[in-house]
Order: structure tokens, then sequence, then C-alpha cells
């Protein structure tokens, strides 16, 4: 057992989704054990994250993506002097009918005076809380600090995402189609939603407004692509499907088609670093890859921007239909440009909602952790064969086993959707990434590496 005694300050780090999360909060992670001494960070799935918080002895971080709702969970943390805060994976990207109607974080929350930090996006995002929370303290709580995953986006980073070409398999010349379909095309059935999203009246409405816009646009949408399939017959069509919607109904609408591929292997940007164009419904990877200098199209059918975020809408060509969308396609492969000016106004709007363009988002958030972390003024010290202990004993596994199960109810379909959203980390995917940033002078020291479970890691600086 590994023997290593001098541990003071330590940084919990849950991931939801692994292909969207892993990277950004392993980057934080690196950030922060950069500037500390004698710091650990244990990264891995949420509900093992949440048992070892309930188990430790000692204070800690817990680096969140949003509230937690269960009262018993901050109470444990006023037990061990603990601090919560939130780096919003999607702090920035909502539609004009969602702001109004379901904005992020609710409109009150009663346990808003339990976190510690809050990480914005941008200016627009920090605004909005300051006029919808009362108890907002924006001196004490809030930090600007954009989001590390737009560090990652930028073209130094372009190699590490080419590197790893030979992980997914790619084909030279394709089209990506990142999808959305969050609702229509859903693992979980429309009924189950509402009641995973605490079956109020208002998640109802919420859901069944969005589900009808969905559901108007979708077939439109799949025989779009089936005209950009067979028009360019030379090009492979790449899909993949947002982590919660079912690829089936992809691989099944398009089986006939010999260069059509439904894939969620990899992550975001390995795709987007080698595809001639990026195709999409209105999410997050939009703003990638604009940060990347590359073109993308939003092709939702009628397109209302209402409905559809508008972020990644505005740095996009739009096309409402698929006359449109050929179009686009036929232009953009024929070296079509855009203009200084269309470059300009999309650069301003990016700006506004996302703040790091030109500094880096991760070194700024990890500093501050730091500052979190020694506040907490932990004096005792504690050993990796400490947290090894706590992460393998019985007691541990069987209260992990117990959350678990009652998480899902014997939901299958929710089963399913939990994992397809966290398929499996394993020690190559943190090592290679940890890798990358050392060997770029982007970090300069050696972080470890320890094994707690098939998917959970200590990293730490001997």
């Amino acid at each position: 057992m590994d023997r290593y005694y001098n541990l003071k300050n330590l940084l919990l780090v849950p991931i939801e989704v692994l292909v969207r999360d892993l990277e950004p909060r392993l980057y934080l992670a690196a950030n922060y054990l950069e500037n500390i001494d004698n710091g650990i960070c244990v990264l891995g799935p949420s509900h093992f994250i949440n048992n070892l918080a309930g188990k430790t002895k000692i204070p800690f971080l817990y680096l969140a993506k949003a509230y937690h709702l269960q009262k018993s969970f901050y109470t444990n943390l006023k037990r061990l002097n603990s601090k919560y805060v939130i780096v919003d994976a999607e702090g920035g990207v909502y539609s004009k009918w969602s702001e109004a109607n379901n904005p992020r974080g609710g409109c009150d929350s009663k346990y808003f005076n339990e976190i510690s930090r809050i990480y914005f996006w941008g200016e627009s995002s920090f605004v909005d809380y300051k006029k919808r929370y009362d108890k907002f303290d924006p001196e004490k709580q809030s930090l600007l600090t954009g989001y590390p995953l737009f560090d990652l986006r930028k073209n130094k980073f372009d190699d590490y995402y080419r590197s790893r070409s030979d992980k997914v398999e790619k084909p030279d010349n394709y089209l990506l189609v990142n999808t959305s379909w969050g609702l229509i095309n859903n693992i979980l059935p429309m009924e189950d939603e509402i009641k995973f999203e605490n079956g109020s009246d208002h998640a109802e409405n919420v859901i069944k407004t969005l589900h009808k816009f969905e559901a108007d646009r979708f077939l439109i949408f799949l025989e779009g692509v089936k005209r950009i399939s067979n028009e360019h017959p030379n090009l492979k069509i790449v899909i993949r499907p947002h982590p919660v919607e079912k690829s089936e109904t992809y691989i099944e609408y398009f089986k006939s088609l010999k260069n059509v591929i439904v894939s969620k292997e990899g992550v975001a940007n390995e795709w987007m670093v080698d595809a001639k164009i990026l195709i999409h419904t209105g999410c997050t990877t939009a703003i990638e890859n604009f940060i990347g200098g590359r073109d993308s199209i939003c092709f939702v059918p009628n397109c209302d921007d209402q409905f559809v975020p508008y972020v990644p809408l505005g740095v996009s060509d739009v096309a409402n239909n698929a006359d449109e969308l050929s179009l686009l396609i036929k232009d953009i492969l024929g070296g079509r440009s855009v203009s200084a000016d269309k470059k300009k106004s999309r650069m301003q709007l990016v700006k506004t909602i996302i703040d790091n363009q030109d500094y880096d988002s991760g070194q700024k958030i990890g500093k501050d952790l730091v500052k979190l972390s020694l506040e907490l003024n932990q004096k005792d010290t504690f050993g990796l064969d400490d947290i090894v202990y706590w992460c393998q004993s019985k007691d541990f596994i069987k209260s992990l086993y117990r959350k678990i199960r009652s998480h899902f109810y014997g939901n299958r379909d929710l089963q399913r959707r939990s994992a397809e959203k966290f398929i499996k980390l394993d020690f190559d995917q943190v090592s290679e990434f940890l890798c990358y940033l050392e060997n770029q002078g982007i970090t300069t020291k050696k972080i470890s590496i320890k094994p707690l479970s098939s998917s959970a890691f200590a990293l730490y600086i001997k």
C-alpha cells in the first residue's frame, strides 16, 4: 500500500458526463495541485465522490457543477468545516425561453448560503444571478473566471486531440453532426424525465414545451441529414448523439446509407479538429468549434431563436431547412470564408458569455481553489493510504451500493442513461492528459495517480 503521509488539502471532484466534464475538471485539478503544497485531488463518478464526502473525517473542497439538493449533504459539510464551490458545466448556453422560464439554478435556493464560491462563465450570467438571488453576495461568493473547457479548445491543444485519433475510429474526410435532441430522443421516456426533475407542475410544463418543440422538427432534421449524405457520397457523415440520446434511433434511420457513421466514442474535440464542417442543433460544441477557428452550421428546422440556445446559434451559419443546409455546405466546402465584420460580431457575443478569451480559466480557478483550501486551516496531516482505506473498506462499498440502488429505483432506462453519461474512466485517459500538460510546460510538477476503483483516482504530487 502507498504510504504518503504528508497530505493536508483535499479536493473532491465528481464527474457526471464523462465526455463533457472529464478534461475541464482534470485541468482544474492539475492547476490546483500545481499551486498548493501537500494537496490531493480525488475525482471519479458522482456517486463515488459523494460517498467519500460522507465517509471522510477531514475537511475538503467539493467542486460541483450545480447545487446539491439534499440538506444532509450540507450538514455534513458544516460538520467537517468543508466548502462547496460550483463550476457550472452548462453556465452560458441557454435559450431565451429557458432563461425566462427555467433559468440555470432556479429562481431561489434554500441552500444558497451554503455555497462558498460560484465561478461564472461570463458577465451576463453573473449579472443574471445578482438579479435573481436576493441573498447573493458577489464580493464573497463569486468570481468571474470563464470556463476551463474553452481553454482546452484553443489551438494550442489541437495537437493533443489529434494525437488521440488512434483512440477513435475516424474516417479521412467527414462532416460532423453533433445532435442534442435531448427530449424527443432521450433514453428516458418523457414521463420518467418529469419524475426525475422532481415531478412538479413547473417541471412538467417546461419538459412538455421543449419536447413539443423538438417533436415538431426531429423528423425534418433526419431527412435533411439523409439528403446531405446522398449529395456527398464521397464524404462520411459522422453523427455524434448527445450522451442522453438513443443512438439506435440514428442507426436504424440511416442503416441503408453506407457513408453514415453513428458514434459516441471519444470527446467532441477529437472529432471537431479534423471535421470539414460541424453541423449542430444548438449545443456548446458550436462555441468550442468557433474558439478553435472552425466553421459551424446550426441546423434546426424552422429555427426559433426563443428555443435554440442563442450563443451556439449566433456563432454559426443557420439552416432552417434542407435546402439552406445543402447550399451552406457547398459554399463552405467550396472555400467561402466568413467576413471580418461577422467574425467580430460573433466574438463580441461570445465575450459577454465566456470571459476567458484572453486568459486561462483553469489557472485562475485553480489559484482561487488553493486560497479557499488554505482557509480551511487543516492542521493535521493524513496519508494516501487513509484515502485508499476509506474507499476500499466494506462499509464504504456497502454504502455506495445502497446509494446507487436507491437513486435508480429499479428504473432500467435511468440506469442506462447514467451508464452512457459515464461509460468508464480509465487510467490511460487521466495519465495521457496530465502527461501532455507536463510535456508542454503547462504544468511544471509531475502528478502521481493512484487508482481507488475502476473509475476513480487520487491525484497528488510526491
